[in-house]
């Protein structure tokens, strides 16, 4: 046990405090995309099984089992809608 703490003591947060010794507030946003990454992930699986259970066109089934077909979308709330920043097709 002694050993695993001196592991993730020495050696994990080591990495983290270098990470922020050359950017300052790096790690929080790695870890900020991390999740939204994941996240996206969960949503194109999710939205690929609907789109398998209700036998859509192949074509579709392609094109948004591309996460980055849907994940790179920016909300306006000002003009309240979504922005689609990239496709990959």
């Amino acid at each position: 046990m002694k050993q695993a703490y001196n592991h993730y003591v020495h050696y994990s947060l080591a990495k983290v405090a270098n990470k922020e010794k050359k950017e300052e507030g790096k790690h929080f946003r790695d870890e900020e995309r991390k999740v939204l990454q994941t996240a996206q992930e969960r949503l194109k699986d999710r939205q690929y099984k609907f789109a398998v259970s209700h036998d859509l066109p192949k074509r579709y089934l392609k094109m948004i089992n591309t996460v980055q077909a849907h994940s790179d979308n920016k909300y306006y709330p000002d003009k309240d809608i979504y922005v689609v920043k990239k496709l990959p097709f």
